[in-house]
């Protein structure tokens, strides 16, 4: 398997509304590649989901207070970010936090 393949979009997830995934993209949803075997049980106080898969499972989360920039996610945004417009987002965020103020 090539490594497009291998990285493809593999399932649809849908964003929390008000959440900082769907107000930095401005979606309700998006489809994203699946290179884990594992996923996230039950948060830790201070986290929030920020996107489910159709099955329920959380595929997003954020650090809303404390934090100037935290998201983890399931799936690897890095992959072509360049062609898709909810990983553009994700680093176009996580670069304006880190600039100097």
């Amino acid at each position: 398997m090539s490594l497009d393949e291998e990285h493809a979009p593999a399932h649809a997830i849908a964003l929390v509304p008000g959440g900082m995934l769907a107000r930095l993209s401005g979606q309700t949803d998006a489809m994203v590649n699946l290179l884990h075997d594992q996923g996230v049980g039950r948060l830790t106080p201070g986290l929030k989901t920020e996107a489910v898969a159709p099955d329920g499972q959380i595929e997003a989360v954020s650090m809303p207070q404390g934090a100037v920039f935290l998201l983890g996610r399931q799936w690897h945004p890095e992959w072509r970010w360049a062609d898709v417009s909810l990983s553009r987002a994700i680093f176009g965020a996580f670069g304006d936090a880190m600039r100097p103020g």
